[in-house]
């Protein structure tokens, strides 16, 4: 199992600041997710034929096993 903290994450740029606390960490995961498609060098070729309008952005977490 793997877990990690990011301790230096501002949200400042990402949502307004009197958005709620909750949101932090949304946007660290979206903020992660695009530096991953930025350092595989998958951004440019991405954006560059994306349809904004079928575009969307799944984020899932499961707590617990599966018996």
């Amino acid at each position: 199992r793997i877990a990690g903290e990011i301790k230096s994450f501002s949200p400042d740029g990402w949502v307004s600041p009197k958005s709620p606390r909750e949101w932090t960490s949304l946007c660290s995961t979206c903020s992660s997710g695009k530096k991953a498609l930025i350092d595989g060098g998958l951004m440019e070729e991405t954006t560059k034929n994306l349809d904004a309008a079928k575009c969307s952005i799944l984020i899932g977490s499961g707590i617990g096993g599966v018996q």
